[in-house]
């Protein structure tokens, strides 16, 4: 008899191929740390203030307010400089403010305004305002200068607009100058306030003025009213550029 042959066997099963997956790398973002103000820097301010409230009630016997003491504690935060210019024969403050993007710190928008107009900028953003350039983003309605968080602008916070309003800026996004800004009907995406900003501001106050060592130099009542005299002081002398005539002519 012939010998049966054996059931051959199966090839053997490959193992089933373990894929590894792949491990993305996450590469930490950097953190901005915002440093804290100096006690010159605070002095500075509140001279400067009250140096103009003697100049705008005896402007014949109180000399002009030294615009020099806006530049103490420069560079802080994202205004990376300032130094004082002078544009169509009037003194104004040339800055450079960072972009909030942290991989776009070297960039930024150099601007220029008045000096009270940069007194206003330097109180808000005292105690980690954040003063940024928020151009780079690219829509006209981004808002160039933004302040303490998003929707405060500083456009808007100078030419005092409300919700139904828009500042138009005529000469471009980096003339911050009362003149060159015009106020006009609209709708505006950043819609926060003077009010608004001052509350903001007093609350970074509450969180940072102790551990900066700052709050027996200013209290939170002097820097509220150091605030709302920044706004008036801007009003008194530059509120004129955003009258209009109701006939139109």
């Amino acid at each position: 008899m012939a010998k049966r042959k054996a059931p051959s066997k199966p090839p053997p099963t490959p193992p089933a191929a373990t894929s590894t997956p792949k491990v993305r790398k996450v590469y930490p973002r950097p953190r901005f740390k915002y440093p804290p103000a100096t006690a010159a820097t605070v002095e500075g301010l509140l001279t400067y203030h009250d140096q103009w409230v003697r100049y705008a009630l005896e402007p014949e016997v109180a000399p002009a307010p030294d615009r020099e003491l806006l530049l103490r504690g420069l560079p802080q935060g994202y205004v990376a400089s300032a130094n004082l210019a002078v544009e169509h024969d009037r003194v104004v403050v040339s800055f450079k403010a960072a972009p909030m993007c942290q991989y776009k710190r070297d960039e930024g928008l150099t601007a220029h305004t008045v000096p009270l107009g940069f007194f206003v900028l330097r109180a808000l953003s005292l105690f980690e305002g954040h003063a940024f350039d928020n151009s780079y983003r690219g829509p006209p309605d981004a808002g160039g200068i933004v302040l303490l968080a998003a929707g405060f602008t500083l456009p808007r916070l100078l030419a005092d607009a409300d919700a139904e309003e828009v500042v138009a800026q005529l000469n471009g996004r980096d003339d911050l100058c009362p003149w060159s800004l015009r106020v006009e009907p609209g709708r505006h995406r950043a819609l926060r306030g003077r009010q608004e900003a001052i509350a903001h501001a007093l609350r970074r106050y509450e969180r940072h003025a102790a551990a900066w060592g700052l709050a027996d130099i200013i209290t939170i009542e002097t820097y509220e009213a150091l605030l709302k005299g920044a706004f008036r002081l801007f009003d008194a002398e530059h509120g004129k550029h955003f009258l209009r005539p109701l006939s139109g002519r």
